[in-house]
């Protein structure tokens, strides 16, 4: 399976609340070590106090 060089992700660029969260499509796809996985993750939850 070949994997895509960049992926689309969600950076949290500062402390305050939603509006520090910001959606980029060019977040380079990590390559996982020996002892390693790396897995497709399609959705996630964001909760208030994990950004604050």
């Amino acid at each position: 399976m070949t994997l895509p060089k960049t992926m689309r992700a969600v950076v949290l660029t500062g402390h305050g609340g939603f509006d520090q969260l910001d959606l980029r499509e060019d977040v380079p796809v990590p390559l996982p070590g020996l002892d390693e996985v790396l897995i497709h993750i399609g959705a996630a939850g964001v909760n208030n106090t994990d950004i604050n």
